[in-house]
């Protein structure tokens, strides 16, 4: 399972419940990529003025987020694979967001960042597990 920590594990990693920051807000979020700060290009190596995550960067940044509001306790891991092969499948990694705006966004707001620009949503079942699906699967 994806649990707090860099590494992706086998063993369930129980969070400490996070920052009291609440559920991530999208509407900001979506502003600020909507006025063309955020892109995807192939090939872009991080700069000083940007910071780029490949498709199992985007997962780990999401499963990190998760844990850390308190929002799941482990993300499944099978559900992370589908996600980043799903995210890196069509070759336009990695994605690329200003480090000023990264930097202004609260944590609960980078969730949805990641979420929004992955289309990607997360449920939790009730033992704490994060399972990642594409937007409006269900």
């Amino acid at each position: 399972m994806l649990g707090r920590g860099a590494a992706v594990a086998d063993s369930a990693t129980t969070a400490d419940g996070g920052r009291e920051q609440g559920a991530p807000t999208m509407r900001k979020t979506i502003q600020k990529a909507k006025i063309g700060v955020v892109t995807r290009l192939d090939g872009v190596a991080n700069t000083s003025a940007s910071i780029a995550l490949d498709a199992a960067g985007v997962v780990t940044g999401i499963a990190f987020h998760l844990i850390d509001e308190g929002l799941a306790e482990v993300v499944c891991p099978e559900s992370a694979r589908r996600t980043a092969r799903r995210i890196g499948g069509d070759g336009t990694t990695p994605m690329e967001v200003s480090r000023s705006l990264w930097g202004e966004m609260s944590n609960a707001e980078r969730l949805a960042y990641l979420l929004a620009s992955s289309d990607t949503e997360f449920h939790v079942d009730d033992a704490g597990v994060a399972r990642l699906a594409v937007r409006g699967a269900r």
